[in-house]
């Protein structure tokens, strides 16, 4: 049975192919821009109806010869005289793969993009692939890939939701984060930093960290 995941990404491929700009497939699919553009990118298929002015044959020619020469974007932007990012803007729009990722071979290609998916912060990624951040974020941008959100604080406003669900009788963490729909792992530190500000009158609950669900 094919998947939702799967008919998006046929429908996708099925407008590509019919010419469309990355802005009409979204309209068309009902997606965000962003999301067709970076899934474009992860595909390697070059932009269509970009609107952008054709380079110059000979442009054209050094650009590609660069590419063939160089190691990296940055080599390749270099002999060019021109800044990385540029190079790489005209990389992806031709569809071109990055020189890194032939590097690294195709099994660890398939592990990178795993664990950055995976919603790991970038420096837990780099730790666990055993580079650099900054090596990892280069890799990235040469197969137009998201950074993955880094791990921080809820958001301020769900503290009031999780306040009218403990107001609401809710004492344990996976009853207030259904009622306030919030993550449950938002919970804990929104109860603790509701607490400190004195606003958690008649809360029993605990204010310690829930087990993680058997497997």
């Amino acid at each position: 049975m094919v998947s939702d995941r799967e008919k998006r990404v046929a429908r996708r491929r099925r407008l590509h192919a019919q010419g469309l700009s990355d802005q009409e497939i979204a309209r068309r699919a009902g997606e965000k821009i962003g999301t067709v553009r970076a899934w474009r990118r992860r595909e390697g298929l070059a932009a269509n109806g970009s609107g952008r002015r054709a380079l110059p044959r000979e442009d054209e020619r050094r650009r590609r010869d660069a590419y063939r020469r160089a190691k990296s974007d940055t080599e390749a932007a270099a002999l060019l005289g021109m800044g990385a990012g540029t190079f790489r803007e005209w990389r992806l729009r031709r569809g071109l793969p990055a020189k890194r990722s032939r590097a690294i071979g195709r099994a660890e290609r398939e592990r990178r993009i795993r664990l950055v998916r995976s919603g790991l912060s970038r420096q837990e990624v780099a730790r666990r692939l055993g580079i650099k951040p900054g090596t990892l974020a280069a890799w990235m941008k040469d197969n137009g890939l998201v950074a993955p959100r880094k791990p921080g604080r809820p958001p301020l406003r769900q503290a009031g939701r999780v306040l009218s669900a403990v107001r609401r009788g809710g004492q344990d963490t996976r009853t207030i984060a259904r009622m306030a729909r919030v993550p449950v792992r938002h919970v804990q530190p929104l109860l603790k930093r509701l607490r400190d500000r004195g606003q958690l009158k008649g809360y029993t609950g605990s204010l310690s960290p829930i087990e993680p669900p058997a497997s």
